[in-house]
């Protein structure tokens, strides 16, 4: 699935489900009408995948050549050339034809979670162990390095300039360097809640966590908030055997448990309800999607029927 948001980030619609029921896992825009994404399929890391995007909704599926191979991350300097990393394979790609072939060009000595590129020269990659990869030849080499005194899964890193930049990792932890990345410094932490990743977009940060929380932050004032996380959405037990307790203190209007190729199985109207009881024993053993809506705010999250 595909979300849009047409305010900063403070609202999300969705805006896309992908008909061939492969997860998307980045997307990158190129221009106005164009992007490229990827991910992998409904057997879960299993087969690599990367899609075209032109007039918005019309995504092609462009079948790659390391089948075993997932893609996790994607940074595109310019329209034709571009980067992409594999978490798990701990292999790095790129491409020069719009994301239509990728070719692998270095293989990462541990798990790296997500990149930034100033240009198709110089990027820097982050992962677990806190560690810190820098390049200036297009990931043909890389420096590795580490946050001094931190052991954390950095799992994204944006820059506001060729210096200023901030890491992500779990319980709302942000590192922040002045120095392009030879250094970082850790921040005051303002949420407990995992960080995912993290962007920068004309002069704003954002940072996207667990329970659909997104946080905005401006440069050069810091950790100023610009926009609160989204109310949380809290699901109790998961994994779950028959009764899914969904909670949200703004109230909740419909329920949807979906499979990965967009289905629905289960269908409540929670009646802007702040706590619901979902009966899923009629669930076969295994991962699904659950999408809740509310008010303002839309969620999904992976659930796994035991």
């Amino acid at each position: 699935y595909m979300l849009h948001s047409t305010d900063s980030g403070k609202t999300w619609q969705y805006y896309y489900q992908n008909p061939d029921g492969t997860s998307i896992n980045d997307i990158e825009i190129t221009n106005a009408q164009t992007a490229i994404a990827c991910g992998f399929g409904p057997s879960l890391y299993m087969s690599g995948a990367a899609y075209t995007l032109t007039g918005q909704t019309n995504w092609t599926l462009v079948t790659q050549s390391f089948p075993s191979t997932t893609l996790d991350d994607l940074d595109m300097p310019d329209p034709q050339n571009g980067y992409a990393l594999s978490v798990y394979n701990k292999k790095f790609f790129f491409t020069t034809d719009s994301g239509h072939t990728w070719t692998q060009r270095y293989t990462f000595p541990s798990v790296v979670e997500r990149m930034y590129w100033w240009n198709l020269d110089s990027g820097i990659a982050v992962g677990q162990q806190a560690h810190i990869f820098r390049t200036t030849d297009g990931g043909v080499h890389w420096i590795i390095d580490s946050i001094a005194g931190s052991s954390d899964e950095l799992t994204g890193v944006a820059f506001f300039n060729s210096m200023h930049g901030y890491a992500c990792a779990a319980g709302g932890k942000l590192f922040k360097t002045i120095d392009g990345g030879l250094s970082w410094s850790q921040e005051p932490t303002l949420t407990t809640v995992d960080f995912y990743t993290i962007e920068v977009h004309q002069g704003s940060m954002y940072a996207v966590g667990g329970n659909g929380t997104i946080a905005a932050y401006g440069y050069p004032n810091g950790l100023t908030p610009i926009t609160q996380p989204a109310a949380s959405l809290e699901v109790i037990p998961n994994p779950v055997n028959n009764q899914l307790l969904i909670r949200n203190s703004s109230g909740m209007n419909e329920i949807r448990i979906c499979d990965w190729i967009g289905n629905i199985l289960l269908y409540e109207d929670a009646g802007s309800q702040q706590s619901y009881q979902l009966d899923v024993s009629a669930l076969s053993p295994g991962f699904y999607l659950l999408q809740v809506s509310g008010h303002d705010t839309n969620w999904i999250q992976k659930i796994q029927k035991l």
